[in-house]
């Protein structure tokens, strides 16, 4: 075999293969960086942003709509 058919089988035994399958399993259900648990940390994140967001809103020591007062 000539060098480049060598280098080509070497790169995809050791080099290729291995980031595919890595990739692969981030979208495997099984693994703990599956799609369900991309999903869940997303969903709590941006339900965080927007929850911080809507507090931002007041600023400390105003009542708000509903009478109380929101401290931090």
């Amino acid at each position: 075999m000539d060098v480049p058919a060598l280098l080509h089988d070497y790169l995809i035994k050791w080099v290729i293969e291995p980031v595919a399958d890595q990739f692969l399993g981030i979208f495997d259900l099984n693994g703990r960086f599956g799609l369900v648990f991309l999903f869940s940390a997303y969903s709590v994140a941006y339900g965080l942003f927007w929850f911080r967001k809507y507090r931002a809103q007041d600023p400390p020591g105003e009542t708000s709509a509903d009478g109380c007062a929101h401290h931090l």
